[in-house]
């Protein structure tokens, strides 16, 4: 049963698209007027899921509570963007750098952040289960062996 609804869980995940309104709403936006957008549209989901993102320039932007799962966002620029509490399941964040961004509380199951750097980033309460971590710079892994 548990393998059944992982996979359904998967299956949506890798069919559904992103709401193209909103990616171009990001896209065309400082990270001033993203904000203002969000709060007018304060009971939307914004939907950023399966969104080519590669190379995009986000520093600074409140992509807080925004579903970014399987997500493409290789090479972006997130420094200091605040992506808490968001799903980023399944994305691809290999080389981005989130430099001193707010991932408290973020969904990042089976995210590859191979190569990315992760220099001052608040990772604290972020579930990482099953993340790609290799060669990711700034981050320190413990164990309680």
């Amino acid at each position: 049963m548990k393998n059944l609804i992982f996979f359904l869980c998967f299956i949506s995940i890798f069919s559904h698209a992103a709401n193209p309104e909103h990616v171009k709403k990001l896209q065309n936006s400082t990270p001033t007027q993203w904000l203002d957008w969000k709060a007018e549209n304060a009971n939307t989901l914004i939907d950023l899921s399966n969104a080519d993102l590669s190379k995009t320039y986000l520093s600074g932007f409140d992509l807080s509570r925004v579903n970014l799962s399987n997500a493409y966002l290789k090479g972006a620029n997130l420094t200091g963007s605040n992506l808490s509490d968001c799903n980023l399941s399944f994305a691809n964040l290999t080389q981005a750098n989130l430099r001193f961004a707010n991932l408290s509380g973020a969904t990042l199951l089976h995210t590859n952040l191979g190569g990315a750097d992760l220099n001052g980033a608040n990772l604290r309460g972020s579930n990482l289960q099953f993340a790609n971590l290799n060669e990711a710079k700034g981050i320190t892994v413990f164990s309680n062996k």
